[in-house]
């Protein structure tokens, strides 16, 4: 029984691990950090910050919530016309304004109460990013979700949103914002999988390598044993 004992022990203590982070969500990071990013919002926007900012409530699933700090939906400039043909035979022109959109930063609350915050930047039908988005950070505990954490990621947020919509583009990207890209890409964490999964691999066709020579000087050093 003593190793039932064990196990009751270490599930009590983590179902009173998973209690504790989800309260401290609810009643500390969460509020926290929607008043934090509202704030920001609110300020960048008295700025004229030329995309609008605004910070709500994703899901409300319990235990599953999010926080998404939004990025306003622009006008791209351009204009697709369409010729519709009409049962009188006449032709009507239909225009659609191209917009990008889809820009957010997502402060999400995962099953095991650890945080996720994710980056997504602006698509459209005529331009997106080769990546669907970017993990900035994965198994937060809710205390670490600190207002320095969630400053740098605002600013990570709208640097993200600047390079992937058509005026950051045509603008332009310095070194800064390409080391800047290049480094956050580095640290997501599924870049990091998959450099662990080459070194895996490279090491296995490396430990083929070295087995197969050492088989084959093992067959010469027989060979050259049973000639004698």
């Amino acid at each position: 029984m003593n190793f039932v004992e064990k196990e009751k022990i270490k599930l009590d203590k983590g179902q009173f691990e998973l209690n504790r982070r989800r309260l401290n969500w609810r009643l500390i990071t969460k509020p926290k950090t929607l008043e934090f990013c509202r704030s920001f919002a609110v300020r960048a926007n008295t700025q004229e910050y030329p995309y609008r900012l605004f910070c709500f409530e994703g899901s409300k699933d319990k235990n599953a919530e999010t926080i998404q700090f939004g990025i306003g939906i622009n006008f791209t400039g351009i204009e697709k016309k369409e010729g519709q043909h009409l049962e009188d035979g006449s032709i009507r022109e239909k225009k659609t304004n191209i917009l990008e959109k889809g820009s957010a930063l997502v402060f999400s609350q995962g099953p095991a109460g650890e945080i996720m915050v994710l980056l997504y930047p602006y698509k459209s039908e005529v331009h997106e990013r080769s990546e669907d988005y970017i993990i900035l950070h994965r198994g937060l505990l809710p205390e670490e979700l600190t207002d320095s954490l969630i400053l740098k990621s605002l600013r990570k947020s709208l640097y993200y949103a600047r390079i992937s919509s058509l005026n950051g583009i045509a603008y332009g990207y310095t070194f800064t914002d390409r080391f800047s890209l290049l480094k956050m890409q580095y640290f997501d964490v599924r870049s990091q999988a998959k450099r662990r999964e080459a070194l895996f691999n490279l090491t296995s066709e490396w430990w083929k390598v070295i087995i197969a020579a050492l088989l084959a000087l093992a067959a010469a050093l027989l060979a050259q044993n049973l000639a004698k």
